[in-house]
């Protein structure tokens, strides 16, 4: 993508990292990574919630199902 300066960011959250790379006209390139500012933290991403739910779920029905088991 070629862009002029300042360049607007899709992501205005940053909060994950951001790769600039600059090409000048002699074919040099340059990387710069910028650590995110705002990190994501890790409970705030859905599959995560709905994965750690599932889990919560499926412990709960073992824990019944051994209860049942037992009792007989």
């Amino acid at each position: 993508m070629v862009s002029e300066s300042p360049h607007v960011l899709k992501n205005q959250k940053l909060n994950v990292s951001i790769y600039v790379k600059a090409i000048d006209k002699a074919g040099n390139e340059r990387l710069v990574i910028v650590s995110p500012q705002n990190e994501a933290l890790w409970w705030n991403d859905p599959a995560i919630i709905i994965l750690a739910i599932g889990a919560l779920i499926l412990v709960v029905f073992g824990v019944i199902k051994w209860l049942r088991r037992r009792d007989l």
